[in-house]
């Protein structure tokens, strides 16, 4: 019988309805830009990248809690750390984007406040998830739907 994340989130002490499962891969990135390296190798990049947000997704992400994935080099789907999330306010000026050779307008796009929290901190890059056939529902809701945890490495 294979582990649960919902286990997980559920022993760290998370309501489910309160959390958001997101799986970041973006195949339109660059090279070097991709955020699975924005996460490995330029955190404030990463961070930037994930909290301007298309404003119609305002509804499935204003929750208190991401549990963030990226999709790495192997095409697994590894956990890269929960966030307190909080809708800020709409981007007030243009900004350039992390992954892709465009610019995110002023007013056109959310922008979340994102805290990285400690709570399973010891997870992060170890935890690999199967996030089943919806690759292209890069958000889910662990209240809908559990996802089994294929690996718990030792090191990233």
């Amino acid at each position: 019988m294979p582990i649960m994340l919902n286990t997980i989130l559920l022993g760290a002490g998370l309501p489910l309805k309160d959390v958001r499962l997101l799986r970041h891969q973006d195949r339109r990135a660059k090279r070097g830009r991709t955020p699975y390296e924005l996460w490995l190798y330029d955190r404030p990049k990463f961070e930037l990248y994930q909290s301007i947000q298309k404003i119609p997704r305002r509804r499935s992400l204003n929750t208190s809690y991401w549990a963030v994935f990226v999709v790495n080099l192997k095409a697994e789907t590894m956990f890269a750390g929960l966030y307190y999330a909080k809708y800020r306010e709409l981007l007030k000026r243009d900004t350039p984007s992390p992954c892709i050779d465009d610019v995110d307008k002023a007013g056109d796009r959310d922008v979340f406040e994102l805290t990285l929290q400690d709570t399973l901190s010891d997870l992060i890059g170890n935890l690999i998830i199967d996030w089943g056939p919806g690759k292209r529902a890069w958000v889910q809701y662990p209240d809908r739907q559990n996802k089994s945890i294929i690996e718990l490495r030792r090191d990233v």
